[in-house]
């Protein structure tokens, strides 16, 4: 309690994690449960998130995270209800976040690549976002842009299902599949109004992500969320304490 701190080393990149409360468990068919309660937050190079709860299971390497879940991969923060976070010789693999899912992708001050629905499977390859796929009323606002990186407009549109290739090299987006029937609208740069930029579950909270091994020991209070019009929103309550 207090001050635990747990370390995982089995990749280049430790990952530090902290919780109020940690708690390891040895089965006797020689399983291994990790559980972490209250304000957890981790750590590592390619990976960030916060959680009010965790547990991960050793049989299956799964990463099961609850109660305003967020995790963070480059520029891309996904959230969600529930997050399962699927381990390849500890390595991510795959993140399911089941029930209702929001991936934002920040392009700009204020622009941000947006996309929600029922169920989204994010797949990673060498601890970089490859592809995502999302079922059931998916929304999605995107910031097409010229060969310059000069942005053509905002791209609003609406399906069943979703597949989005990503270039791991780039990290920019490859191709985008929606089906089987597409509504959307494209709107002008200059013709854009803040009421367009974001969806209506957008949250962006960049100002509670761990930065470093030391800062999983900030203390966030989830009190209340201030939305910042045309830029973003976090949470507005926080309380830093100084790293032990």
């Amino acid at each position: 309690t207090d001050s635990a701190l747990m370390m995982e080393c089995s990749q280049k990149d430790t990952l530090f994690l902290h919780a109020d409360t940690l708690r390891a468990v040895m089965l006797p068919d020689s399983t291994r449960l990790m559980k972490a309660y209250f304000n957890t937050r981790f750590y590592r190079q390619d990976l960030q998130g916060v959680c009010d709860s965790m547990v991960f299971n050793s049989t299956d390497s799964v990463i099961n995270m609850y109660r305003n879940p967020i995790i963070w991969n480059s520029n891309y923060q996904l959230f969600g209800d529930t997050i399962k976070i699927f381990l390849n010789d500890s390595t991510i693999d795959r993140v399911h976040i089941p029930t209702f899912a929001f991936a934002a992708e920040q392009k700009d001050t204020a622009f941000f690549n947006q996309i929600t629905g029922k169920d989204m499977i994010n797949r990673f390859h060498g601890g970089k976002l490859k592809q995502v796929n999302v079922s059931g009323n998916v929304q999605t606002i995107f910031y097409p842009q010229e060969e310059d990186s000069t942005f053509t407009g905002l791209n609003n549109a609406t399906s069943g299902f979703l597949k989005m290739e990503m270039d791991t090299l780039s990290n920019e987006m490859d191709k985008l599949i929606m089906w089987p029937q597409v509504d959307g609208t494209m709107t002008p740069i200059s013709k854009i109004k803040s009421k367009d930029l974001y969806l209506p579950s957008f949250r962006w909270y960049e100002a509670i992500r761990p930065v470093d091994k030391y800062d999983v020991f900030r203390k966030i209070e989830e009190t209340s969320v201030e939305e910042m019009p045309q830029k973003r929103r976090k949470f507005s309550n926080e309380v830093e304490t100084q790293p032990r």
